[in-house]
Order: structure tokens, then C-alpha cells, then sequence
């Protein structure tokens, strides 16, 4: 796990340590522009300036990671599905506030065909699954809000280790993968399929990473 705080001194250990998160596909702010993740301190003032590069610190936390499916088969809880060269590059940041915020945690994904199984994958579904246990987990209940698209777990009464205020527990996905789609999301001019340069989107995506 690599792990920058709004805490750590600019260009410290942690900021340094950040490239070998780089090397393996995290992001990083690219200051100068040049591509190349270098955490210098190049006008000697001791503070970062935004012409400077640091890492993907969002929030007041960032945690980065990077795992795959490649287990083999046998070791696998579900064995019928063996290993199709998923690559999971995963972010995970928190806000120190009082606030409602305070009380999130956010997890960006971004996954990889690295194409040991197939060169494309084009009927993929991707879900998140939590086992969250609010104290004594005999007496939670689960539900849903369609409206929301969000799953959520909530106490039947007073728990034995929250008493009478016990938390409750919310996910939701806030965004999705930018999608193409012929006709609805842009003019598909020479019918191939692929949005290609010069041609006319009819609907507008913001990525907000």
C-alpha cells in the first residue's frame, strides 16, 4: 500500500516512496508537464507549487494499490471462473472533516484487460460487495434505494456494542466508465463503432477522476 497524508511535508519520504506507485500505474500531478513523476523542489522555497509535480493526494488521505485475478483455479472460492488477466488499480481517499464528508470513504477503480485471456472484453459487469458487521452483525438488516442505486445496512434495534445510536451504512457508485454508443452518445459518421476524432458527440461526459 502507498500512502500520502495532506500531513506529510512536501517532497518527504512518503511523495518519494510515491514512485514506485508510479512505476507500477498510480497516478500522480504532473507539475511540469513533462510526464516523468520527479518530486523536486526546484525553486528551493521549501513548498510545493503547482508547477511541481506530487502525488494523486486527494483529500486529506490517499491509499493506492494493485492486485489482479491470478489466482489459479484451484485456489479460487469460485472455481468454475479461472484467471482472465483483470488488472485493478485502486484508490482509496477520506476527507478529515467534521462534516458529512467526513463520515465517507471513497474508492476509485480502474481496471485493465491485460489480454492473457481475451483482446477485448466487451460484457463486463462490475459490482462491489461489503461484509460490514455494525457491532453485533445478529440484528442488521439490509436494504436498497433504486432511486439512489444504492445498497445500505442499518440496526433492528439497540446493539449490544453501539447501544441505542448505532451507525448505519451506505455504498453507492457516483460514477461510471465514459461510454460510446453509436447514435445515442455520438454520430457514428463511417459506422465502424468507435468514436473517432471529428465526429459529432451528442452527449457530453465529464471524467472527474
Amino acid at each position: 500500500l502507498y500512502i500520502v497524508t495532506s500531513q506529510d511535508e512536501p517532497f518527504s519520504a512518503a511523495w518519494i516512496e510515491w514512485k514506485d506507485a508510479v512505476a507500477i500505474g498510480a497516478d500522480f500531478y504532473d507539475g511540469d508537464g513533462d510526464g516523468i513523476y520527479t518530486p523536486t523542489d526546484k525553486n528551493g522555497d521549501g513548498k510545493w507549487n503547482s508547477d511541481e509535480d506530487r502525488p494523486d493526494l486527494i483529500g486529506d488521505i490517499t491509499v493506492w494499490c494493485v492486485y489482479n485475478d491470478g489466482v489459479p483455479r484451484m485456489l479460487r472460492r469460485f472455481t468454475e471462473v479461472g484467471p482472465q488477466g483483470i488488472e485493478i488499480h485502486q484508490t482509496v481517499f477520506g476527507f478529515a472533516s467534521r462534516a458529512t464528508i467526513g463520515n465517507m470513504l471513497f474508492v476509485r477503480h480502474r481496471l485493465i484487460n491485460r489480454g492473457t485471456v481475451a483482446d477485448v472484453m466487451d460484457s463486463v459487469y462490475f459490482a462491489s460487495a461489503t461484509d460490514g458487521d455494525l457491532g453485533d452483525y445478529n440484528d442488521d438488516l439490509v436494504g436498497s434505494d433504486t432511486l439512489l442505486s444504492a445498497g445500505y445496512y442499518y440496526n433492528g434495534g439497540p446493539d449490544a456494542q453501539y447501544g441505542v445510536n448505532c451507525p448505519a451504512f451506505m455504498i453507492d457508485f457516483l460514477q461510471g466508465p465514459v461510454s460510446y454508443i453509436p447514435g445515442e452518445t455520438f454520430v457514428d459518421d463511417n459506422n465502424n463503432g468507435v468514436f473517432d476524432l471529428g465526429e459529432t458527440a451528442l452527449t457530453n461526459a465529464y471524467n472527474v477522476r
